[in-house]
């Protein structure tokens, strides 16, 4: 009798070691009922913290800490069965968006969503009212029956201090500053100032291709609606693919809507001005403007790891296709030997066609190369877009990472 009692404490014993590590090593139930605009935290990493990707599973841009504030922007069931959150998250160098595993996210409690205080929370972006009924109430909180601090005649000037945040009846509201009061105002009444810099004169339609300009060097805001909440921020010379449009603002400019790397949305038309390959790739040797129009036609094409065929393309599967199997040259599958093709470039000195190869994107060391396009610009397949894409390379992200340049043709 005592050897069975024995036998089974030993049996229990390992019974609740098992379920003790089961309850240290797998994180605690996933919040995957978050919605657009509420807002959330790193949590359950055991002070580990996470990493901010391109896409589900992909490149490494940013490590959160436990605790971290983010704003949930879409949900991703990806093939494994993981979900995924599409976040924005205040970064040391501003706003950036990504992507992070929903086990490791746990949503703020509370009948509203926003947890952002204070100027801190945004660079301060002036902003105009537009109610069209005369004024706008400027709120306690942001809800609909929050007490009215204010109303903002229309056409006043006021500052924004935090990104949009939604309440449980999907009003977006936007916190700001008048008349030396900080409160919460409908986003959809909002107009957000252009950036500094002369608008361009230029006729789009759907189907071209477009180019920033006349911003002064400042960018112009990608929007999710015509001055609708900001999705990014388009740098002077970024290239877009027209996609709709136009759509009239209330002082009759025109909108257009376009495809970025940085996203799909909505910009003011005086800012963009048709452009053309030709143009963005002007100067380039003849060699070098063939792999340039190779690469182009694959535009939108899936990234896949380890791709090497128009189904899907990694990195420096698509470079080696487009040598190999368009061009007709012998050229090397890995990204190491592809950078020890041809001979050094100097990044002043980039020419349409050069390969360009960067350091510590989704690991560390080499880990990706492109083609430069021109203009600033470089095609490559990317988690960034998901496939293959453009990217600006003064953006910081790829600016930092920049290792070094080759000619191989």
């Amino acid at each position: 009798m005592e050897t069975m009692l024995t036998r089974w404490r030993v049996l229990y014993g390992l019974f609740a070691a098992i379920l003790l590590s089961a309850t240290l090593l797998i994180p605690a139930a996933a919040d995957t009922n978050l919605v657009a605009g509420d807002s959330a935290r790193v949590a359950y990493t055991g002070g580990d913290g996470i990493v901010l990707r391109a896409e589900p599973g992909g490149e490494a841009l940013a490590y959160l800490a436990e605790g971290y504030p983010l704003i949930i922007q879409d949900g991703y069931w990806a093939g494994d069965g993981s979900y995924w959150y599409s976040v924005s998250v205040d970064l040391d160098w501003g706003w950036s968006t990504g992507w992070v595993l929903s086990d490791y996210v746990a949503g703020d409690a509370g009948g509203s969503t926003f947890v952002y205080e204070g100027d801190a929370a945004a660079s301060e972006v002036p902003i105009v009212v537009n109610s069209g009924t005369g004024g706008l109430n400027m709120r306690a909180n942001p809800w609909s029956s929050a007490a009215v601090l204010a109303s903002i005649p229309d056409g006043t000037w006021i500052d924004v201090l935090a990104p949009t945040v939604w309440d449980d009846a999907g009003i977006g509201w936007s916190q700001v500053r008048y008349a030396g009061m900080v409160g919460y105002a409908a986003s959809d009444y909002l107009g957000y100032k252009i950036f500094g810099g002369t608008p361009v004169s230029s006729e789009l339609w759907i189907g071209a291709l477009s180019v920033v300009s006349g911003t002064g060097g400042d960018g112009v805001y990608l929007r999710n609606d015509v001055y609708g909440a900001v999705v990014a921020l388009l740098p002077e010379g970024a290239v877009g693919d027209v996609i709709d449009g136009p759509l009239w603002d209330v002082d009759g400019a025109a909108w257009w809507m376009v495809s970025t790397d940085y996203g799909s949305g909505w910009v003011h038309g005086g800012y963009l001005a048709a452009t053309t390959w030709a143009e963005l790739t002007a100067g380039g040797s003849g060699a070098g403007m063939s792999l340039v129009n190779a690469a182009t036609v694959y535009t939108g094409t899936p990234y896949v790891w380890a791709g090497v065929t128009p189904n899907g393309f990694d990195c420096s599967g698509f470079t080696y296709y487009l040598m190999t199997s368009i061009l007709g040259y012998d050229f090397p599958r890995e990204t190491l030997y592809q950078m020890e093709s041809g001979y050094y470039v100097a990044s002043d000195q980039l020419q349409p066609g050069d390969l360009i190869f960067f350091q510590n994107t989704y690991t560390w060391g080499l880990s990706h190369v492109g083609i430069y396009v021109g203009n600033g610009q470089m095609i490559s397949a990317s988690g960034e877009h998901y496939g293959v894409g453009i990217s600006n390379l003064n953006d910081p992200y790829w600016l930092s990472r920049y290792l070094t340049a080759r000619r191989v043709l």
